[in-house]
């Protein structure tokens, strides 16, 4: 009977041997789940800046084009105004010459 108690003790301090173990283990994986979801909850919160960012250089590119399109309208009309003046310019050259 003795002996059976013995080997029941010994077996059960091994088991709280590995008991202890597996709950260092857990413990150990609880911390690295943490800080993995510590890291995700970071990231996560980069990728939302780097969208806003996103989002305003759109925004940005947008207005410059727009601001690069009206600015080429108005070119394009400064240029007609100036071959219209050259034109003007050349006929009445003309016309003093004709006159002379």
């Amino acid at each position: 009977m003795r002996k059976s108690y013995d080997a029941v003790h010994a077996q059960a301090e091994r088991l709280g041997e590995q008991r202890r173990g597996l709950e260092g283990e857990l413990t150990k994986y609880k911390g690295m789940c943490e800080q993995a979801e510590a890291n995700a909850k970071d990231q996560m919160e980069q990728c939302s800046a780097l969208e806003d960012e996103f989002v305003a250089l759109n925004s940005s590119s947008a207005k410059l084009e727009k601001y690069r399109l009206t600015l080429q309208h108005m070119l394009e009309r400064i240029r007609g105004s100036v071959v219209e003046s050259e034109k003007t310019m050349s006929e009445r050259a003309n016309s003093v010459q004709i006159l002379s």
